[in-house]
């Protein structure tokens, strides 16, 4: 197409925002389902005479013979459309692309000057959309979160009135406990990487399950960076899992030097968690509950935070 006859020639370019992190956390086989996604979605407002074609991991490009600039910005909306149509279907993994277009005409400036600048302009338009995409990304990952999980949102909601609690009773002032309860929110979005089967045993795990459940609070950690709302308790959800006596998970982090808000959600965690029905046991009471909480304060615990906790209820603050 790089001859006169064809000019002008205009290029679309497209990308698959987040493919990698689909790729990564949730596995190649979603990430080939938004990459048909994709190429279903971006085909659509093209010609038989237009060349589409994907020309790396996670970018689609489309050369469009006689085709001036006002064609092409025309087409880039239509996809943009498409995008949101799609999005707005029944599809369980929602599709995220940056779209950029340039033109050219005269042949003196060949295609891949003016693939170079579609490329750019693609950039642009990924930039502008970053904390959008981000966000729509992180969203999705706490909806599937929910879909997986065997919990309601009436325990949600006590993890959260129980870490909000916990940290006046400490003094946290209320941008801390702000940022405790996002916390209490996010903590375990990382199990979206963890085979739903496991989660859902009704029977000892293995080996290599622990381990693949143990993972989770990293995966969490990498997911919360992703959108700058959630960055901010990334480094607490790695700590969630560790322990006081050093015999935890991913780090083996030991007392103080675990941050506090993980100190306290763990606490909170582990209460919620053991009250709680699970496939392989029934719930303990409230009262046994609060005996196995102070029967590891100081080993798996905060000894201060459990006693604080304790009081709480002795006061009929968290009943």
């Amino acid at each position: 197409m790089d001859s006169a006859r064809h000019y002008p020639v205009s290029v679309v370019v497209c990308d698959v925002d987040g493919l990698k992190l689909i790729n990564d956390i949730l596995g190649h086989e979603e990430g080939d389902r938004s990459l048909k996604a994709a190429d279903q979605t971006i085909r659509g407002p093209f010609r038989t005479s237009d060349a589409v074609a994907r020309i790396g991991g996670d970018e689609f490009v489309a050369i469009l013979p006689k085709t001036g600039e006002r064609t092409a910005a025309d087409i880039c909306a239509r996809i943009r459309k498409a995008v949101d149509a799609y999005n707005q279907g029944e599809c369980d993994l929602p599709l995220f692309l940056s779209v950029g277009y340039a033109t050219g005409t005269e042949p003196s400036e060949g295609i891949r000057e003016i693939l170079r600048w579609a490329d750019s302009h693609m950039y642009a338009n990924k930039y502008q959309q970053t904390v959008e995409s981000q966000k729509k990304i992180f969203d999705f990952f706490l909806r599937l979160l929910a879909s997986r999980a065997s919990t309601d949102e009436g325990h949600t909601l006590r993890i959260q009135r129980m870490v909000h609690l916990l940290g006046q009773a400490i003094g946290l002032p209320p941008d801390e406990i702000k940022n405790l309860v996002l916390l209490s929110k996010v903590y375990d979005i990382g199990k979206i990487a963890v085979d739903e089967a496991i989660i859902t045993k009704d029977s000892a795990l293995t080996s290599d399950e622990w381990e693949e459940v143990e993972g989770h609070s990293e995966v969490g950690e990498r997911i919360a960076r992703i959108s700058p709302e959630t960055a901010v308790v990334a480094d607490f959800i790695l700590q969630h899992h560790e322990r006081w006596d050093g015999g935890g998970y991913p780090r083996g982090l030991r007392g103080r030097n675990i941050h506090l808000y993980s100190c306290i959600l763990a606490v909170v965690d582990a209460y919620q968690a053991m009250t709680s029905p699970r496939p392989y046991r029934e719930p303990l009471s409230h009262k046994e509950a609060l005996e196995e909480l102070k029967k590891h304060r100081g080993t798996q615990f905060d000894p201060r935070l459990v006693d604080i906790f304790v009081s709480l209820f002795d006061q009929e603050y968290l009943m």
